[in-house]
């Protein structure tokens, strides 16, 4: 590989140098292509898993632990993104859960809404039609 250094700050006056370090562009290509979704735990996690756990439960006839067990709530969030990579959840629209507010990626399906940052940070799991989930259709973002 060769680069140039217009830095004025080389004994080479600035012709291109060959650089020693191996570039690997192949590196992580795997996760370059790959278009999975892995939510992380936000700074809410505890106080949602908690209150939201048992939404999913229901929808999947299975138990989670609880949060002293739970990692940081990780197959529950694990069984969110594959939900949301299996299309069981499709993205509907951007939206705010107030004016102003953080802007959140809400993906709806089988009767809950999903909120996430678009960092894919969790933010909740409600049910479609509830609470706060109408509230995500007031503050409904139309253009981007």
């Amino acid at each position: 590989m060769v680069y140039y250094d217009p830095s004025g700050y080389s004994n080479t006056n600035n012709r291109a140098r060959s650089c020693t370090q191996n570039i690997d562009f192949n590196e992580n290509i795997e996760n370059q292509n790959n278009d999975t979704t892995r939510l992380t735990a936000g700074k809410n996690v505890k106080e949602h898993y908690i209150s939201h756990k048992s939404l999913l439960e229901k929808l999947l006839g299975k138990k989670y632990p609880r949060w002293k067990e739970s990692n940081t709530a990780e197959a529950f969030l694990k069984d969110l993104s594959n939900m949301i990579d299996d299309d069981r959840f499709q993205f509907v629209y951007k939206s705010t859960a107030e004016k102003g507010g953080e802007i959140l990626n809400i993906y709806k399906g089988e009767g809950l809404v999903v909120a996430t940052k678009t960092n894919n940070e969790w933010v909740t799991l409600l049910e479609d039609g509830k609470g706060m989930a109408i509230q995500f259709e007031m503050f409904k973002i139309l253009d981007d």
